[in-house]
């Protein structure tokens, strides 16, 4: 896979990797952020730091009563996606709950 040099950005740490993505996409106050829940601190964290813009959360749940494998709805995350959402938020591998997504 070719990569230009300007889509690669070296930081100090995650924390400031995930901060910057989200200040590069979310460009303007109002803007929205679909981001899971729950989920690592640090996705959250980077959005409230951004004056204006909006977190929305689409819920992790268990396929079933039984089951222990978590999901998300297609059709619910869809549902939430507004004019003014500029980013999702996928958390692979999940933190906390460990789940690889396909």
């Amino acid at each position: 896979m070719a990569v230009d040099e300007k889509q690669v950005m070296a930081t100090n740490a995650a924390a400031a990797g995930v901060y910057h993505v989200a200040a590069s996409i979310l460009t303007e106050r109002g803007d929205e952020a679909l981001v899971m829940t729950p989920v690592d601190f640090l996705l959250t964290k980077s959005i409230q730091a951004l004056p204006g813009r909006k977190i929305v959360n689409y819920e992790l749940r268990t396929c079933n009563e039984t089951s222990k494998i978590v999901e998300f709805s297609i059709n619910e995350l869809e549902e939430l996606v507004t004019p003014r959402t500029k980013l999702l938020s996928i958390c692979n591998p999940h933190n906390p709950l460990g789940r690889a997504w396909r």
